[in-house]
């Protein structure tokens, strides 16, 4: 100052510039997880401080456009977090919002049973599901796609047992869901067939007899299906008309989805021919020219293919019935007293 004397000192106060936040990477993190922000924006100096929500947290200067801090997410699954910067000399800035993601739930399964050894589609019903989502079925992710965060669907190979297996969701990094219980439905087996034999070329009513069977089920003759009545769990009828080949057939059962049992024998057997016999004429005489009714008596005769013949001249056959397998009623016009009967197929 003019004369040599001096003035009072007095303090200079710099004042920070205002930070703004233009970014926080990643936006979003899993309940409980510890990540490392970077937060973008400008007019960041040395000794500014990232706050997230309404706490400071220890931060590292980057530049004047980036700083990061170490940040431990807290456990309130949908909680949205303000993320600012404060600049010495209590300078705030803006923020931007940090999610903390809900972990996937789910509700239901559809469907929510299928039969052993099958591939089946299902669709996973809850909520949180996020790109990447894996549906896990018994402890194993399968192929997935993720159709919104409420809805998954996915193909399964069931196991070749039946039983009872959770279902549950896995987004990336995070922990299993809660599970739903999916039902695999055991193989049908077959035990018994009843009866076990029959004559080619007729319809017999089949009794199938084994486990896992479903009122849709389906009875197989020689890998046909053929009419089914369901009757219980363990047991299904069926109407059959034989093959006219003999032989041994194989009687299995199809459960939906294209699952078949084991297969249990049924013999086809050739038709039997019994030989006809005659035991009595009645009556065992005529008069000449006379047409008489006669009734013969015997064993083995059959309504179908039966023939009576007359040996002898002089008697000829009017017209035969068959009343039974021993009993055949004819008329004859004879003219000579001796003739000789035969029976024939």
């Amino acid at each position: 100052s003019p004369g040599g004397g001096t003035t009072a000192a007095s303090k200079l106060q710099v004042i920070s510039p205002t930070p703004t936040v233009s970014s926080v990477n990643p936006n979003r993190a899993l309940p409980g997880a510890s990540v490392t922000l970077t937060v973008t924006g400008t007019n960041f100096v040395d000794g500014s401080t990232i706050v997230f929500g309404s706490s400071s947290v220890g931060t590292t200067f980057v530049s004047s456009t980036s700083l990061t801090a170490q940040v431990t997410v807290p456990n309130q699954p949908g909680q949205v977090i303000n993320v600012g910067v404060a600049n010495p000399g209590a300078v705030n800035s803006n923020t931007v919002e940090f999610t903390v993601l809900g972990l996937p739930t789910v509700t239901s399964v559809t469907p929510s049973q299928g039969q052993a050894g099958t591939a089946v589609n299902i669709t996973v019903l809850g909520a949180n599901f996020q790109d990447g989502a894996s549906v896990v079925f018994n402890g194993t992710a399968v192929s997935t796609t993720l159709n919104n965060a409420t809805s998954l669907s996915a193909t399964v190979t069931l196991p070749a047992v039946g039983g009872v297996f959770p279902v549950g969701v896995r987004n990336p990094g995070s922990p299993l869901s809660n599970t739903v219980d999916f039902t695999v439905l055991a193989l049908p087996t077959v035990s018994s067939v009843s009866p076990t034999s029959a004559t080619a070329g007729t319809v017999v009513q089949l009794t199938v007899n084994g486990a896992n069977f479903l009122a849709t089920s389906v009875v197989n003759f020689n890998s046909s299906p053929v009419s089914t009545s369901f009757v219980s769990e363990s047991t299904l009828r069926a109407t059959v008309t034989l093959p006219s080949n003999p032989g041994v057939y194989s009687v299995t059962v199809t459960n939906p989805g294209g699952v078949n049992s084991n297969g249990a024998d049924f013999a086809v057997l050739a038709p039997v021919i019994l030989t006809p016999s005659l035991t009595s004429i009645t009556p065992a005489s005529g008069n000449p020219g006379a047409t008489i009714n006669v009734a013969i008596t015997g064993v083995n005769f059959s309504a179908i293919g039966t023939n009576l013949t007359i040996s002898g001249s002089g008697v000829s056959l009017s017209s035969m019935t068959v009343n039974s397998s021993a009993s055949i009623k004819s008329e004859e016009h004879t003219s000579e007293l001796q003739s000789r009967f035969g029976i024939s197929y």
